[in-house]
């Protein structure tokens, strides 16, 4: 792995747009001893600024990275975990690690967030 470069290591904070797809392998963030099981070769993380916040059966935030794409982050969470909801707010930083983009039904493209314990937030100001 390469030595911490802070937030201008491209490949550590990552775009929405450069996250690996949770469709594919993508060799620059996964490795592999026998080509059958894929694990993570380093350690990347989404920071980004909430700009909306919706709720409607499940909590959906949509954000904006530091190129200025805007997507959602839908949350599916495991068991009896939950979002606290106070938390999301328009303006808030949120720091995702190994985000994946996903495609949603209504053919958005985001990242689906399954558990609480990647991810964090940051009350800007």
């Amino acid at each position: 792995m390469s030595p911490l470069r802070g937030l201008q290591d491209l490949q550590a904070f990552p775009s929405f747009e450069s996250c690996p797809d949770e469709n594919s392998v993508d060799l620059q963030y996964y490795s592999t001893d026998n080509g059958y099981y894929f694990r993570p070769s380093r350690h990347w993380c989404l920071l980004a600024e909430i700009t909306h916040v919706e709720y409607f059966i499940r909590l959906r935030l949509y954000v904006r990275d530091k190129s200025g794409y805007e997507f959602p982050v839908a949350f599916y969470p495991e068991g009896d975990e939950e979002p606290t909801l106070d938390q999301y707010r328009k303006g808030h930083t949120i720091a995702i690690l190994y985000p994946h983009q996903h495609g949603f039904m209504d053919m958005t493209i985001g990242i689906r967030q399954e558990n609480m314990y990647n991810i964090q937030v940051w009350r800007d100001g």
